[in-house]
């Protein structure tokens, strides 16, 4: 059974495992009871990946836990020190779903991943460790806005997806960094791995989201391109420490719809139509085409839905102030507006200066 912190704690408590070679590659230490079945299910992702490039020394992953309403985070190294080739080890970090949405910067989490100090000295793997939330945001590592640029690319624009992607010295920042904006549902279901794949000795269980392995050639073709600037929009929200009103709106509305990663782009653009675009007559109308497009189904994004048709009846709403009227003429020519909540009554203040205008 997974303890979950209260959110009013500060600190989190993360469980861990150490895998390793011991007459073959096998759990080491635990801080979890329930180890046993949990290393059935983590045994192949936590040893080499045999499609690394030469000369990589460590990388990172992630995953869900198959099963369990947990995540795995996992750093891997090469460890010559141990008797027979090829052995690595392998630091696992378990966190529960429930927690991952209380960490505002999740790659305050890379300082605690480590290598054992010796072969058999295992035992400071055995007790949980304590994640302190409020002091995350004094240690995030700087990371160069080109290396989130390119991850963004890589995660959410697949028309570069032809060209291998290289890890360099703050990807690991960079990805987590990425993580962190995801809001809860997709951070839950987000898979990644970081490390220089060759494309050969293909391998079905190591498919994960995001690999840096060379795509395959019609790999491009099954995707829209992603706009520039809804890359620029991503990346520079990626890149910032505080919560920003952009991320505001991806938390609030992303929980109720597919959580899929494209959808975090399609927010992205409603955002941009919403924010960037009132000045044009028709921002309302694009948006509400977009949005029915995307989400035909009443209760897929239900919640922007509803606060788009009915605003005065949500305190915590992140839109902008919508012209009501102007909502009202869009819907009555749209052909799919049963995918659209009835909208709230205007008030008549507002009919009268309507007309007056």
């Amino acid at each position: 059974m997974t303890r979950s912190a209260s959110s009013s704690q500060q600190s989190l408590r993360i469980e861990q495992l150490l895998f390793g070679y011991d007459r073959g590659h096998s759990l080491l230490a635990s801080s979890d009871t329930s180890s046993k079945k949990l290393a059935a299910s983590l045994l192949s992702d936590t040893d080499w990946d045999p499609r690394v490039e030469t000369g990589t020394e460590c990388y990172l992953s992630g995953r869900p836990v198959a099963g369990e309403k947990r995540y795995a985070l996992m750093k891997t190294w090469r460890a010559p020190e141990m008797p027979r080739p090829g052995c690595v080890w392998t630091h696992v970090l378990l966190l529960n779903d429930a927690d991952l949405s209380r960490v505002t910067q999740l790659n305050s989490i890379l300082a605690m991943f480590q290598k054992p100090k010796a072969v058999g000295e295992y035992r400071e793997f055995s007790k949980h460790i304590e994640l302190d939330i409020s002091a995350g945001l004094n240690n995030i590592q700087s990371i160069n806005l080109e290396t989130i640029s390119r991850l963004v690319i890589r995660t959410y624009s697949e028309t570069d997806k032809r060209s291998m992607l290289r890890p360099s010295e703050d990807t690991e920042a960079a990805m987590l960094a990425l993580w962190s904006q995801q809001w809860p549902a997709l951070r839950r279901q987000f898979s990644f791995r970081l490390a220089p794949l060759t494309g050969q000795k293909p391998r079905s269980k190591s498919s994960f989201d995001i690999e840096f392995a060379p795509p395959k050639s019609e790999d491009a073709k099954d995707f829209e391109p992603v706009d520039n600037a809804i890359i620029s929009d991503i990346s520079n929200d990626v890149a910032q420490i505080s919560p920003t009103q952009f991320r505001r709106f991806l938390w609030r509305y992303g929980a109720d719809t597919g959580s899929k990663k494209g959808d975090l782009v399609k927010l992205a653009q409603l955002y941009q139509l919403l924010f960037s675009h009132q000045s044009s007559a028709s921002y309302i109308k694009n948006t509400l085409s977009s949005i029915t497009r995307w989400y035909p189904l009443p209760e897929e994004a239900g919640l922007l839905k509803r606060e788009m048709m009915q605003p005065t009846t949500s305190e915590f709403s992140v839109l902008p102030d919508l012209d009501q009227f102007e909502i009202l003429q869009s819907i009555a020519k749209m052909p799919n507006s049963d995918a659209l909540p009835e909208p709230e009554p205007v008030e008549q203040s507002m009919v009268q200066t309507w007309i007056t205008a």
